[in-house]
């Protein structure tokens, strides 16, 4: 599924651009980003999978910060990138480059990975064995719980928390530029160096926050619920500080800033976004495989699918409350900086890193199941219907 995700959103970005002709280009590109959008869809998922079969226990969070920090990469790579090749090639190339490299990726890891360790050529027998010894039971596969899924209280707790971080995170992806022409009277990538590092700080807070949260249970007991409330906590209440100072920064609605002021904002949205990288690899993230190592992928659908919605609301309250508050920056980065506490918060009250064994029959599917072979008859087997009045 996620060689074909990849192929297919690879795909979207290449054709859109070599069939779109100059009255179809608008269309073309509107129809590639729908296509590219759904293929993603299965991108988180598919990754949970794969980690929940081929990644030692010990080493989940490690894993998920590894796999994370591609996105970090990816991002700094593509600002850095795009513009060289807009202003070389054409920005037509940028969609090339991307389809090819989309493409790449599909053949090198059709080439050299596999859905199970258990499948792969090349995997030695010592490394199997410990993958095998430390991970959890592997239920035979069944149909989804989702009423158990969907009335889990930690899973809640989870998906709250991850609403929480979207909507900071949309926010600053979608109104952004907005922000620093309105302010400071400069594009943001116009601010050189500093335009990229809230990337670089994500990269090392995704980087670091897999091995120190693996590290913390291994070396000092610490339980996977601990470590997963402290990594989280981190992350977003950093990124609330980050958020509360880029509102002190801003100063009030109607006081436009020299370019000069503009660094000191960009410091405080860099702690902003890159304090985030801790609940991303090690906080709410990464909890799903403890929740359900059988159901994760689920989990991790579900809570992305909702957790999508503040990229909608997010923005269309956005722009409606700066024209009611005269450009009120200041309230925007306060409401930003007291949603992702409030994640936090409803994260360390709610949430534990402990399987939930969807898969087990509930109290009264286990009483149902007791009752029935009570009254089968012992000769026959079959259902005894008899009743003395």
């Amino acid at each position: 599924l996620l060689l074909s995700a990849v192929g297919a959103w690879s795909a979207a970005s290449f054709l859109a651009v070599l069939f779109g002709t100059s009255h179809r280009l608008v269309p073309a590109l509107f129809a590639s980003r729908v296509a590219v959008g759904l293929a993603e869809a299965a991108n988180y998922p598919c990754q949970m999978q794969l980690l929940s079969v081929w990644v030692p226990h010990f080493e989940r969070a490690t894993f998920w910060s590894v796999v994370a920090t591609g996105e970090s990469i990816g991002t700094m790579l593509a600002l850095l990138a795009g513009p060289f090749l807009n202003r070389a090639f054409g920005w037509r190339s940028i969609f090339y480059v991307t389809g090819a490299l989309g493409a790449m990726w599909v053949v090198l890891f059709s080439l050299l990975t596999t859905a199970r360790p258990e499948q792969h050529p090349n995997i030695s027998g010592a490394e199997l064995a410990i993958i095998q010894r430390s991970r959890p039971p592997q239920p035979p596969a069944a149909s989804i719980p989702w009423r158990k899924i969907l009335t889990n209280g930690p899973f809640a707790a989870t998906v709250v928390t991850h609403v929480a971080y979207n909507w900071c995170f949309y926010f600053g992806l979608s109104w952004g530029d907005k922000f620093w022409v309105d302010k400071y009277g400069v594009k943001f990538t116009e601010l050189g160096v500093l335009s990229i590092i809230p990337y670089l700080l994500l990269f090392g807070t995704v980087s670091m926050g897999g091995p120190i949260a693996d590290g913390l249970e291994r070396r000092y007991g610490l339980s996977a619920t601990t470590t997963r409330k402290l990594s989280n906590s981190l992350g977003m209440m950093g990124g609330a500080l980050g958020w509360l100072s880029l509102a002190l920064v801003v100063g009030s609605p109607g006081v436009d800033h020299d370019r000069s002021h503009a660094y000191s904002a960009a410091v405080c949205l860099a702690v902003a976004v890159g304090m985030g990288g801790f609940s991303a690899s090690a906080g709410y993230w990464a909890i799903f495989i403890d929740l359900s190592p059988r159901h994760s992928q689920v989990l991790l659908a579900t809570s992305n699918a909702i957790a999508s919605i503040p990229g909608i609301i997010g923005n269309a309250l956005t722009g409606p409350l700066l024209d009611g508050t005269g450009h009120n920056w200041r309230l925007i980065f306060a409401l930003a900086a007291a949603v992702e506490l409030f994640g936090a918060i409803v994260f360390c009250a709610g949430a534990v890193a402990v399987d939930q064994r969807f898969e087990e029959p509930s109290s009264d599917d286990s009483r149902t199941e007791k009752l029935i072979p009570e009254s089968l008859s012992e000769e026959g087997g079959e259902i005894n219907t008899n009743t003395r009045g």
